[in-house]
């Protein structure tokens, strides 16, 4: 995850792929924005996906699509959809954590959270902690990350979608 700081007029570009217009509102009048990047991160998901089925977006729902959701991730969408094969044995409601899980005993993974492959946000990163050193879920940097990691695999998605249509 690379964090970076972007001008306004770029995140508002951003938000508006992926947000409803009355949710920027008062955004207009802040000058700069935290941006954090995962392309390296998802890419290196996209490939572990394909690996398994190339055409594994077509099982993902754009409107569903949350990174902080076990059950709405694009692993936890799948797991509920149609990637049964990674997780043989496993009933499908399952989602994210049996995934993840067993593409970690595997070893396709190198990290118990699919971090490094765009799955979940890294648990302690500087970026997420305010100047007294405290961060929890509800902090806004961490959110915002959250989000932004969702909006960039909305993204790909998108782009598969139109690329390789069913």
């Amino acid at each position: 995850m690379r964090v970076t700081t972007i001008p306004a007029e770029q995140y508002l570009g951003i938000l508006r792929e992926h947000v409803e217009p009355e949710q920027i509102g008062g955004l207009l009048e802040v000058e700069d924005f935290t941006w954090y990047d995962f392309t390296d991160e998802i890419e290196a998901g996209v490939a572990l996906l394909d690996r398994h089925d190339p055409k594994w977006h077509q099982g993902i729902s754009l409107d569903w699509l949350s990174l902080s959701s076990g059950a709405n991730c694009v692993l936890g969408q799948l797991a509920m959809r149609s990637f049964r094969t990674m997780i043989e044995g496993t009933p499908m409601w399952t989602g994210y954590d049996s995934v993840i899980k067993a593409l970690h005993e595997r070893g396709e993974v190198n990290d118990p959270y699919g971090i490094s492959h765009g799955f979940c946000l890294p648990d302690r990163h500087p970026a997420f902690y305010a100047e007294d050193g405290y961060c929890d879920d509800e902090d806004s940097r961490r959110r915002d990350a959250w989000e932004h990691l969702t909006w960039q695999w909305a993204d790909v998605v998108r782009k598969r979608v139109a690329n390789n249509p069913a």
